[in-house]
């Protein structure tokens, strides 16, 4: 049927000509690592050969113990889809502006035709300029067909049902063969319209206000006949970054006060990693996540793409009902691009941008994680991740890469209440944290019985890298276990219970974890108390009576949490 490279989008091939339409079908598919017979290949491409994009901490490095254990397989659903010819593909729902509340809205939606391989994904980098001059030097008349399709447009409230909008409009497409235009050029043609819907409600982050959601759904008809139906969420709202409130110390020195709707705030973030590394997408799992998150007082997740890739279409879905929003981080982790292949670069960025750019809680779109963006190579990568953003979602800000442009990675390690004072005039702290351990529950069910047995009667030296690797599987979940590291892992931890002398690891797992929680606590709240140049309010952390949290974050790449004890 075909190849396909690239975990992060995709494949999507028309199989028309090769179904039996009368009884079972059978689909065989070979998956190769991107590792498969190449003898250049590294895991942080520390030989600048690899083509493969692969994330950092899935294809792992010297500092960690995965290494060569690289994540392969079909971890998503397959399905096919039966359409008709003329279909409608790819809409797009964006805000445009707010006016005396209403809202400006403006919509595109793909109308297919049979006439064109809407599967393959244009990245234009076969075709420009002349591509261009070619297709219409035999003019573009612009003649249309004389029969009109009819596209219906309703806007319901997702909480009652109520209609908050609705209209029908024809559409007369191009007639192919007197448009002049060159067909082997021909693409999807468009349906476009900007509109107003009166007294709109606004979706805002679940501190400022309420996360309200519509319900769209577009429906095409010829004639009487209906040919297609989509359905999606939507939620009103405008996003912009704009200059903090602190003083320019450098020449790149980027926007990063947050405003939605026109409102500045405190923006408290935390960054996230794959709940599971084997890909595993659990509804629930998900949900518990993100809603204790949220119960902490949190904002924006940052989805750091060092460990893996896009978010799912339910953690996406989960953030719009909750409140978040989310930065995602592109492809780009803690390596050196130039030989990554800009075609699968940028089709995997477009299939991700159609996929998810009618999502409210879509906030931030980010090159990647700790790599310089503008070293030769690299920049050329660059170029086709904001060349996406800026044709297919161009409302949303765009920053290039964190750290970078007055975003900093900050792991002092030191007393929290100091940050207020130490960084108040940074504009924006993409990372910072405290290292744990994920909870004792995860390393059991992933230590062999007789390792973890060991571990509980005693801890080994964790300065020693000699006595670590006497317990393998221990230290290959030790992600970016680094020696010299270990005094500011467990230096907070001592103040809890001695962490020295013949500690059991999950004794040591439940200090680390609860002077985790009072660092991130401290550090907010010193945070929210000593900024004054920051615009709009803090919500106090704990709104209720709730379960505390252990929050793990190893170099600021993830968390896990945990129950511990009630607080008040």
């Amino acid at each position: 049927l075909g190849s396909h490279e690239g975990m992060f989008g995709g494949p999507f091939i028309n199989v028309s000509d090769a179904l039996y339409y009368g009884g079972d079908n059978e689909i065989i598919v070979e998956i190769k690592a991107p590792s498969y017979k190449d003898p250049n290949f590294t895991p942080r491409n520390s030989k600048r050969t690899n083509t493969q994009i692969v994330p950092w901490c899935a294809a792992g490095d010297e500092e960690s113990g995965s290494q060569n254990y690289i994540v392969m397989g079909i971890w998503r659903s397959v399905r096919i889809e039966f359409l008709n010819k003329k279909h409608l593909s790819r809409p797009v729902l964006t805000t445009e502006r707010l006016e005396n509340g209403n809202a400006v809205l403006r919509l595109e939606a793909e109308i297919s035709d049979g006439e064109i391989d809407e599967l393959l994904v244009d990245t234009g980098l076969d075709s420009g300029c002349y591509g261009y001059t070619r297709a219409y030097d035999g003019g573009n008349t612009g003649e249309k067909l004389p029969d009109p399709l009819k596209i219906r447009f309703e806007m319901k409230e997702k909480q009652g049902g109520e209609t908050a909008l609705l209209f029908e409009e024809d559409i007369y497409l191009n007639d192919r063969a007197k448009s002049g235009i060159n067909p082997a050029y021909y693409a999807s043609q468009y349906f476009e319209k900007e509109f107003t819907l009166e007294n709109a409600k606004l979706w805002y982050p679940h501190t400022l206000g309420e996360p309200f959601l519509y319900e769209v759904t577009l429906t095409l008809f010829e004639g009487t006949q209906q040919l297609d139906a989509l359905c999606f969420d939507f939620g009103v709202r405008t996003v912009r970054i704009m200059p903090a409130a602190v003083y320019k110390q450098r020449h790149r020195w980027g926007k990063f006060q947050l405003e939605v709707n026109g409102r500045k705030f405190f923006l408290k973030g935390m960054n996230s990693m794959p709940n599971d590394f084997l890909y595993r997408e659990e509804k629930e799992k998900t949900d518990w996540t993100l809603e204790t998150a949220k119960n902490a007082g949190i904002e924006l997740m940052r989805v750091w793409n060092g460990g893996g890739g896009p978010e799912s279409d339910e953690f996406y879905a989960c953030c719009d009902r909750l409140g978040l929003l989310v930065w995602q981080d592109w492809f780009i982790a803690n390596t050196e691009v130039p030989q990554y292949p800009q075609n699968i670069l940028e089709e995997q960025m477009m299939l991700n941008l159609y996929r998810l750019r009618n999502h409210p809680s879509l906030a931030v779109h980010c090159g990647g994680n700790e790599f310089n963006p503008y070293a030769p190579g690299n920049a050329a990568a660059m170029y086709v991740m904001q060349r996406s953003i800026e044709d297919l979602d161009p409302l949303r800000p765009f920053i290039r890469t964190t750290a970078d442009g007055g975003s900093a990675h900050i792991y002092r390690d030191i007393e929290p209440v100091w940050f207020s004072k130490r960084y108040k005039e940074l504009p924006f702290v993409g990372e910072s944290g405290i290292h744990s351990f994920p909870n004792i529950w995860s390393l059991k069910a992933l230590l062999p019985h007789g390792e973890y047995e060991r571990l509980e009667a005693s801890l080994p030296n964790l300065f020693d890298r000699v006595q670590m690797e006497k317990f393998p599987a221990f230290l290959a979940h030790f992600v970016e276990y680094v020696p010299e590291r270990i005094p500011r892992m467990i230096a907070r931890a001592s103040t809890v219970t001695d962490v020295f002398n013949g500690i059991s690891l999950s004794d040591f797992v439940e200090a680390s974890q609860i002077a985790s929680y009072e660092f991130y606590q401290l550090m907010l709240f010193a945070m929210r108390d000593n900024y004054p140049k920051t615009a709009g309010v803090m919500p106090w952390v704990f709104k209720r009576p709730w379960t505390a949290v252990g929050i793990q974050l190893v170099d600021g790449s993830g968390f896990t949490i945990a129950p511990y004890y009630s607080v008040k």
